[in-house]
């Protein structure tokens, strides 16, 4: 997440895109979810797991060997995020590796028809507002995706419940990361953030 070489902050300023993310704790897990905010969209990346070096000739092909290559770049997935940019439309724009045919192609996320900037409301904020405002792909027992122009989340179900209506008195919601060591011990929260039931009326 923090790989400057995946997220280019050079790339996200000139965009206008910036990174919101928001930490889930519950007893036997910590979970964490980024979205790149910006005028007009509002994206899930999928950043999980480990990163891939892909080898990248002048005209960003992909190649087998480094010997070959002309640069190289790092990408979650089949993401390339250092090459993201917003077309004179503000469509967000994202190149992906199309594994079968070995190019890279262009994937357009669009801009929501009514037009928000989600830059200017926090990750709780944004997230109601995407799920008021998109169509539900359920694409597993548990897992949904929330679709529009401009908008593009892939949740569990029962995220989405425990955002909306806080059930659970031992999960916590806080804006931002919190760091998480090899040891099991979780940052002290006592200044951070944690978004009361109240603000779901303020999204």
């Amino acid at each position: 997440m923090k790989d400057t070489r995946v997220f280019v902050p050079k790339i996200m300023d000139v965009n206008g895109v910036t990174i919101q993310c928001l930490t889930m704790m519950q007893k036997d897990r910590l979970s964490l979810y980024v979205f790149l905010a910006g005028d007009g969209f509002f994206y899930q990346p999928y950043i999980y797991g480990s990163y891939d070096e892909y080898y990248l000739d002048s005209d960003n092909n992909v190649v087998d060997s480094r010997e070959e290559a002309d640069h190289i770049e790092v990408w979650y997935g089949n993401e390339l995020f250092a090459q993201m940019y917003v077309s004179t439309d503000g469509e967000l724009c994202i190149p992906i590796f199309d594994e079968e045919t070995g190019e890279i192609v262009q994937k357009n996320i669009g801009r929501t028809a009514k037009r928000r900037d989600f830059r200017k409301y926090n990750i709780f904020e944004n997230i109601i507002w995407a799920l008021q405002n998109s169509e539900i792909d359920r694409d597993s027992v548990d897992m949904s995706a929330y679709t529009a122009p401009g908008i593009y989340m892939y949740l569990e179900d029962a995220f989405v419940i425990e955002l909306v209506f806080q059930n659970d008195p031992k999960t916590v919601i806080i804006d931002g990361i919190i760091e998480y060591d090899i040891e099991n011990k979780i940052t002290k929260i006592c200044c951070l953030p944690v978004f009361p039931h109240e603000a779901l009326g303020n999204a």
